[in-house]
C-alpha cells in the first residue's frame, strides 16, 4: 500500500464502520416485536424448541425447521425465555451477515468507503431483509442469511467441506440452503474431479431425504414446488409479478448492475453454483404464490435475489471507481436506507442511471479525443 493512502484507508475504515454498526443499531432499535397469533407460524416454532421431532401438530416443513428451535433451547437453558430467545437469534443472524458481508468486500477494497456503502445496500434493499427482527419467531429467515454467506465463502475457497457441514445444518434452518449446498458442491466436483467431493455431494443429499422422510415433508414440499395445471400462463404469471413486488427487491440493484454488467457475468461465470441457488430460489414463491401470499413471497425471493447484490457489488468494486464516485454511491446507499417509498425510490434510482449515463458518455468523449 502506498504511503500517502494508510491515512485514508485507515479513516475509511472508521468511518465504514461507525456506518455500519450504526445502521445495525437504529435497525434493532426501531424493530417492534409483532404479536404471536394462536395458530400460526409463532406457535408452531415456539412447540419445536422443546419437541424436536416428528409431530402432527406441526406442519412437517416447518418441524424441519428445527436448527433454530435447538438453539433457541440452548438459550433458554440459561433463563433467557423463548421469546427473547428467537428475537436474540434473530438479531445475531442479522449482525453476523451485515458484519460478513462488509467483511468480504473489504477484502477487495481496503482503501475506501466502496465496501460499506454496498453493504449498506444490500441490507436495506427491501424491508423483508429486517422481517425477522419484528417477527422474531422466523428465525429461520434470518439465519439463512449469515449460513448461504459461509456457503459463499467456503464455495470461493473450495471448501466441499465446509459446503457440506453448512448444507447440512442448512437442512434443518430451511429447506432452500440444500439447494446452494448441493450446487456448491456439484461444482467443487464438477472442477476438482476428485471422489471425495462427488461422495460430500452424495452425503448431503442422502442427508437431505432423510431428514424430509423422518418429518414426513415430502408431500408438503411437492406442493410448494408443482403449481396447479392452469397456473403457469402469462397472464397469471404477469399478475404474480405486480402483485408480489419483485419489482422493487430488484429495482436499488439495478444501477449497481449496469455500471460493470461484464463483471456481474464474470462473477456468475466463475460461481454459477450462486446463479442456480438464486433462481430456484427466487422462482419457488412465484411457483407457490397462490399458497404464499405476497408478505411471503418477498421475503422468500428475497433470500434467493441477495446474491444478485453481492454479485453486483464484487463487479463494482473491481472497477475501483473514483473518489467523487465512491461518495456517490454512499449517498445513494444512505438515502435508500431511509425510507422505504416506492416513488422516493423509484426516483433515487432514475437519478443515479442519469448520473451514470452522464458519466459513460464523458468517458466515451475522453477516449474519442485522447
Amino acid at each position: 500500500m502506498n504511503i500517502f493512502q494508510k491515512p485514508f484507508s485507515c479513516r475509511a475504515s472508521f468511518i465504514s464502520w461507525l456506518l455500519l454498526l450504526g445502521f445495525i443499531a437504529i435497525e434493532v432499535f426501531k424493530a417492534k416485536w409483532k404479536v404471536c397469533l394462536p395458530d400460526g407460524d409463532c406457535e408452531s416454532y415456539l412447540q419445536m424448541v422443546y419437541h424436536w421431532g416428528y409431530s402432527a401438530d406441526i406442519l412437517p416443513h416447518h418441524a424441519m425447521r428445527v436448527l433454530p428451535s435447538m438453539i433457541v433451547y440452548t438459550v433458554s437453558q440459561l433463563g433467557i425465555n423463548e421469546h427473547m430467545g428467537f428475537w436474540l437469534l434473530s438479531i445475531t443472524s442479522f449482525i453476523l451477515f451485515a458484519v460478513g458481508t462488509y467483511t468480504l468486500l473489504a477484502e477487495k477494497d481496503r482503501v475506501s468507503l466502496l465496501p460499506v456503502s454496498l453493504t449498506l445496500l444490500l441490507l436495506s434493499a427491501h424491508w423483508a431483509m429486517t422481517y425477522s427482527l419484528s417477527h422474531f419467531y422466523q428465525a429461520t429467515d434470518a439465519l439463512i442469511y449469515p449460513f448461504g454467506l459461509l456457503m459463499f465463502y467456503f464455495l470461493r475457497q473450495n471448501n466441499s467441506s465446509g459446503i457440506l457441514l453448512i448444507g447440512l445444518l442448512g437442512c434443518l434452518v430451511r429447506q432452500n440452503l440444500f439447494v446452494f449446498g448441493f450446487f456448491g458442491l456439484m461444482q467443487i466436483a464438477y472442477v476438482s474431479g476428485k471422489k471425495s467431493d462427488v461422495l460430500k455431494l452424495i452425503v448431503l443429499c442422502l442427508g437431505y431425504v432423510g431428514a424430509t422422510k423422518y418429518y414426513q415433508a415430502s408431500g408438503a414440499l411437492l406442493a410448494h414446488l408443482i403449481p396447479p395445471a392452469d397456473y403457469i400462463s402469462l397472464s397469471v404469471l404477469w399478475s404474480v409479478w405486480l402483485e408480489s413486488e419483485l419489482t422493487w427487491l430488484l429495482l436499488p440493484a439495478i444501477p449497481v448492475l449496469l455500471r460493470n454488467p461484464e463483471g456481474v457475468f464474470n462473477f456468475f461465470k466463475r460461481y454459477p453454483a450462486v446463479l442456480m441457488y438464486g433462481l430456484i430460489v427466487t422462482a419457488q414463491p412465484f411457483i407457490a404464490f397462490d399458497m404464499t401470499g405476497q408478505a411471503n413471497f418477498v421475503r422468500i425471493a428475497m433470500q434467493g435475489i441477495w446474491p444478485l447484490y453481492l454479485a453486483g457489488a464484487y463487479s463494482l468494486i473491481s472497477v475501483a471507481p473514483n473518489r467523487k464516485e465512491q461518495c456517490l454511491w454512499v449517498l445513494y446507499s444512505l438515502l435508500l436506507a431511509s425510507t422505504y417509498s416506492h416513488s422516493f425510490r423509484a426516483m433515487l434510482v432514475l437519478f443515479a442511471l442519469l448520473l451514470l449515463s452522464v458519466s459513460a458518455w464523458r468517458e466515451r468523449n475522453a477516449i474519442q479525443s485522447a
